[in-house]
């Protein structure tokens, strides 16, 4: 990534799926005073837990979730084509990659969510 894009300075890597996460701690406790990005990508649900987890050690860094983002950087997911993504349709190439894997998420609150728009509008015109 740092030859990719010239002037990003990473300080540390650890790929985050020890059992007792001490590497992990080790890179944060090391760089506390530089401040700078926290970058978790391990899927969602696991990232989300484990920036939990670790929020007294990632205090004074820009946390973010990522999930595949570096999947994609290492060329494993293939993104969406152009098009797609600049019409925020890259979801839905993602779903269309990998329906098995990724229908349930985007799709199995779908029904929930038109009701409580319809309830809401309902709401709103009353």
């Amino acid at each position: 990534m740092e030859d990719a894009h010239p002037g990003l300075d990473i300080q540390a890597l650890s790929d985050g799926y020890q059992s007792d996460y001490t590497d992990a701690i080790r890179h944060l406790k090391a760089y506390r005073n530089t401040g700078g990005m926290v970058l978790v990508g391990m899927g969602v649900g696991n990232q989300e837990r484990w920036i939990e987890r670790y929020k007294k050690a990632l205090a004074g860094y820009d946390v973010f979730a990522v999930g595949g983002l570096f999947d994609y950087h290492a060329g494993e997911i293939k993104r969406a084509p152009k098009q797609w993504q600049s019409s925020g349709l890259e979801w839905l190439w993602r779903v269309k990659m990998e329906p098995r894997r990724l229908f349930a998420r985007y799709f199995g609150g779908f029904p929930a969510f038109l009701f409580y728009l319809v309830a809401w509008r309902w709401v709103q015109r009353n």
